[in-house]
């Protein structure tokens, strides 16, 4: 009797050892929306990515299979169609950060560009695309011109310049200007953004104190730097 009793439990034992987690349910399994943020650069769009925790479900998300970026090129003129194409990408999620950053450089002046994006967790699972975000392109603004500087009555050091007026391929500039002025100081950078074409500062012969200018356009509300100076360092002779 006790060796019937020891099959039978042994029988179960291996019977229970063959059975599998059930799948979570479809709904409970989908990843929690990605974020999408532009950065606009000299060279173009920085597409900053941030890839979800967790799923729907408030389960862990551990693995992708890929991301798909939409992205939308529309003409300013209205003379053309819009283009759309999607684009696959396939980001690794680790511990170390969930960022990732996918650079587009193939933009056409003139254009407005939207994106939007979503998750394939795995051949069934996908999130919905995220909203639309959009920024226009057009060619940067070239240099600032005529860079001089000099010490004022007060003892402050004035920068002047004029503005730029054409782009980076010497074609004429369109919109509005403004200007980005950073100061550095020991490797440290402070940022200033002006509209007008000059700057006051204070002076001090022993602290030697470098600057670096760039040009802004705002160009149908998105705002495309151009490329910076090189480094300015002020010398006055003390007792100027």
């Amino acid at each position: 009797m006790k060796s019937l009793y020891l099959l039978f439990f042994l029988m179960l034992i291996l019977s229970s050892c063959g059975r599998k987690t059930a799948p979570l349910p479809i709904e409970k399994s989908i990843p929690e929306a990605p974020t999408l943020e532009i950065e606009v650069t000299t060279l173009g769009f920085n597409l900053w990515i941030t890839l979800p925790e967790k799923t729907k479900g408030g389960f862990p998300l551990t693995k992708v299979k890929g991301l798909i970026l939409e992205r939308e090129e529309i003409p300013i003129s209205g003379k053309e169609k819009s283009r759309i194409k999607q684009i696959k990408l396939k980001p690794k999620l680790h511990s170390a950060g969930r960022i990732f950053l996918y650079s587009d450089t193939d933009l056409r002046a003139s254009h407005l560009y939207k994106y939007k994006i979503k998750i394939e967790k795995d051949f069934l699972v996908k999130t919905p695309f995220t909203e639309e975000k959009s920024a226009y392109w057009t060619i940067p603004p070239n240099f600032p011109q005529r860079i001089s500087y000099a010490l004022t009555e007060d003892k402050q050091l004035l920068l002047i310049w004029t503005p730029p007026t054409t782009d980076l391929q010497n074609q004429p500039l369109y919109g509005e200007l403004f200007y980005r002025v950073s100061k550095i100081i020991n490797q440290e950078s402070i940022t200033y953004e002006l509209r007008e074409t000059r700057f006051l500062d204070s002076f001090n012969p022993e602290i030697k104190v470098c600057y670096r200018l760039q040009a802004l356009l705002n160009y149908y509300g998105t705002i495309i730097p151009g490329p910076q100076t090189g480094l300015i360092c002020p010398s006055i002779p003390k007792g100027s």
